[in-house]
């Protein structure tokens, strides 16, 4: 798919906060994509917030949609 929707959480969680500035869903995006310098896939870019988000709390589970267009 030409576009990827990605969020923080199911319809049904809490995405939760950090003691930083900032949310725990933004700082898993931004630290898989710094080192990586934005070159990853969906595919591996999600997995590996999920992952890192996982460390942290079972109960939020970020979601992940292809949009047609």
């Amino acid at each position: 798919s030409k576009h990827v929707l990605l969020s923080a959480c199911d319809k049904t969680e809490l995405a939760w906060e950090t003691p930083e500035k900032g949310g725990l869903f933004t700082h898993a995006l931004l630290n898989t994509l710094r080192p990586n310098g934005g070159q990853l896939s969906y595919g591996d870019l999600y997995t590996r917030i999920c992952a890192n988000i996982r460390a942290v709390t079972r109960r939020q589970n970020p979601q992940a949609t292809a949009l047609a267009g």
